[in-house]
């Protein structure tokens, strides 16, 4: 068995707390532009989840791009700001 030091169990009344929340918000959403609003805020939810999860974590294009630039030496540097960035944080 491993043990979680240090790790307790999530608090019910603070998890009820929050889905209460979330559920008052919803109704008051529902109230305030309608049931069709919320339906319509769902789909676009869903459509933009699937989206997101369609595209790739890595731009690899905009990576290999980069990687050519620094191996051939035409990455441009400012000089300046990265002098500025190291003295000042």
């Amino acid at each position: 068995m491993v043990s979680r030091s240090g790790m307790s169990a999530p608090d019910p009344q603070g998890v009820s707390t929050k889905q209460s929340s979330a559920s008052a918000r919803v109704k008051s959403l529902s109230a305030e532009y309608g049931d069709d609003a919320y339906s319509g805020g769902t789909a676009r939810l869903t459509t933009l989840t699937s989206i997101a999860m369609q595209t790739p974590e890595v731009r690899q294009g905009v990576v290999d791009g980069l990687r050519w630039q620094l191996a051939n030496g035409q990455y441009p540097l400012d000089h300046k700001s990265i002098a500025d960035a190291m003295l000042n944080g």
